[in-house]
């Protein structure tokens, strides 16, 4: 398992709910991110965007769920 990863046997809105949305945002079907980690969203092919965060690791960011990221990002998406 990579550093500052997780895995949980658990459902995706479960974590969101015990986590909070203050800290904490889902940009995909499979991850949510810790939003002071995220260091720039970037414009991908197609419309879509790519999340980059501190370390580098760059994770796909849902159509649906851009909107939402948007709002706690400085800049918005």
């Amino acid at each position: 398992m990579s550093r500052g990863r997780l895995m949980l046997r658990e459902t995706m809105s479960a974590i969101e709910t015990r986590l909070g949305s203050r800290q904490f945002a889902r940009i995909n079907h499979s991850a949510i991110v810790q939003l002071d980690q995220i260091r720039e969203i970037q414009p991908a092919q197609h419309g879509d965007y790519t999340v980059v965060l501190r370390d580098g690791a760059t994770l796909p960011l849902s159509r649906s769920l851009r909107g939402q990221l948007g709002k706690f990002m400085t800049g918005g998406a």
